[in-house]
């Protein structure tokens, strides 16, 4: 995952979208101004490369490539170029559950622990006692697949919690590869907190399909769809296209990784490889209600609708 700042790329994404609203609305009759807003806006902020695009479901109005895609030959970004795309897998991830579920295979509802063993008896983190040990209880419900697909599991990244910090504190194993074995920071469905529940909800394709995840999309999702540099996989024939990682300095600078790094742990929470136009055809399926521009059915339009409404209620 390139280690770039949220808020700094959130803050372009914002400022793209809003010229793109404009344009939209006036017919996308001169995209220069996204243009300018991307162009401009990577150079202020120092994101090394960026590509975008703007479609209906069945159409591209817009595209462009703005940076380089690596800083020791100054290669120009192109529309074409690959990206590892961090967390856009869990809408990928989820899409693979949710398949699941329209075939039968899967309850939303159920226990997850039928299928993941690790979840039987999870424990729920209390804080600490007196002598600083953690204290931890059984979970008062189940967690489910509904659960791990809306982030209100209880599994959280440390990054964001502040209970998973002190648990780490107060000496429990810090998290570390796939779906790693911690307590739950509250009962499932108590609370909404950004997580580790597509790492699980990976796991869980996995056991149900007896495929890996990269197997499962490639068959089910990323060729039905025509997705075909979209994988967990760093190709070597692909190498040319692929952009540079980065991680991101305490001065403010950003060191740049080998662009010889290994493939992927197979992670529903993350590390997929793509580009911007394979993308756009997974969003333009949800766009089409579940359908890919062939006509096939990838989910069915009812699922689709779930995923477009609220899931969680009030709870934040």
């Amino acid at each position: 995952m390139t280690s770039l700042s949220r808020r700094d790329f959130s803050k372009l994404a914002v400022v793209a979208g809003a010229a793109i609203g404009r344009l939209n609305a006036a017919g996308l009759r001169n995209t220069g101004s996204i243009d300018d807003t991307l162009r401009t806006g990577i150079e202020r902020r120092r994101i090394p490369a960026v590509t975008a695009m703007v479609a209906t479901a069945d159409s591209i109005l817009y595209q462009g490539a703005f940076g380089k895609r690596d800083a020791s030959t100054g290669t120009p970004a192109k529309i074409d170029s690959i990206f590892a795309i961090a967390s856009m897998t869990k809408a990928i991830t989820s899409t693979a559950a949710l398949q699941l579920v329209d075939q039968g295979k899967v309850k939303l509802d159920e226990p997850a622990s039928k299928f993941l063993p690790d979840l039987k008896d999870i424990q729920v983190f209390e804080g600490v006692d007196s002598s600083g040990k953690p204290k931890l209880r059984p979970a008062r419900k189940a967690v489910t697949l509904r659960h791990l697909l809306t982030h209100t599991s209880g599994l959280c990244y440390d990054t964001w919690s502040q209970e998973m910090q002190d648990w780490i504190k107060a000496g429990g194993t810090p998290p570390s590869g796939v779906a790693p074995k911690v307590p739950l920071m509250f009962d499932p469905g108590a609370r909404w907190q950004y997580g580790y529940g597509l790492d699980y909800s990976g796991k869980l394709v996995e056991a149900v399909s007896g495929l890996t995840l990269e197997q499962y999309f490639q068959q089910n999702i990323f060729q039905p769809l025509g997705m075909v540099d979209t994988t967990y996989e760093n190709k070597p024939e692909k190498r040319d296209r692929t952009v540079s990682r980065y991680d991101y300095q305490p001065d403010g600078s950003f060191k740049e990784q080998s662009r010889d790094f290994p493939t992927n742990l197979f992670n529903g929470g993350g590390g997929l490889n793509s580009t911007v136009g394979d993308y756009i055809k997974f969003t333009q399926m949800i766009l089409r209600n579940g359908r890919g521009a062939d006509g096939k059915q990838i989910l069915r339009p009812g699922t689709v609708k779930q995923m477009s409404s609220n899931q969680i209620g009030g709870l934040g």
